[in-house]
């Protein structure tokens, strides 16, 4: 499972909140180079392992994944990297937990996130509710049903619109569901399951 935290280049305090966080829970030092940052809306790159201290100001000694998303998607610019590098060997993996950079790992973080390794979830979402239901569990499977949706950048409203489950737009306008003329965004069709992951939202 690689752990992708979707971030802006604005938001380096919450994002260095974070690894602190990631420092004091059971996640050892040889698993940083799983965690992800996707920067939005800055001058587009490749993914490559990286000191932590070449995108924060931090005394933490580890590495990590970094690629920049052009676009200012905001939590969706994680999704179109993976489809974007979905063959890349620091991207590609089975199962990947989409964070946001203001989430807090708890101290057992891993211990509990690990029993989703299992195969009976990887044909799964695991997810919060609305309005938290950014943070997930997706398997490679999903990441290649939603393709290149998420190519673009995207509003505010749409933004919200798709965090608060409703998950259609139609003309600049979030639809509830079965309204008609929905054009589909977040396209996932496969079962949603509801948890509780170890994570201060």
């Amino acid at each position: 499972m690689k752990f992708v935290v979707n971030t802006h280049i604005s938001y380096r305090k919450p994002l260095l909140m974070f690894f602190e966080s990631v420092k004091d829970s059971d996640l050892k030092k040889e698993l940083w180079k799983n965690i992800i940052v996707v920067d939005n809306d800055t001058e587009k790159s490749a993914p490559r392992l990286v000191p932590l201290k070449e995108i924060l100001d931090t005394d933490i000694e580890a590495e990590v994944v970094h690629v920049a998303n052009e676009y200012n998607s905001y939590e969706y610019g994680s999704y179109n990297i993976l489809n974007v590098y979905d063959e890349h060997e620091l991207i590609k993996d089975d199962q990947y937990l989409m964070l946001h950079d203001t989430v807090l790992l708890q101290h057992n973080f891993y211990e509990i996130i690990s029993a989703f390794f299992d195969n009976k979830f990887k044909d799964k979402i695991i997810q919060y509710e609305a309005p938290s239901s950014n943070i997930r569990i997706i398997g490679r499977k999903h990441v290649k049903e939603y393709g290149s949706q998420y190519d673009r950048p995207f509003t505010k409203e749409e933004a919200i619109c798709l965090e608060l489950g409703k998950s259609h737009l139609y003309q600049g306008r979030c639809l509830e569901l079965g309204e008609e003329k929905m054009i589909p965004i977040d396209n996932f069709s496969i079962e949603v399951v509801s948890t509780k992951f170890p994570l201060g939202v």
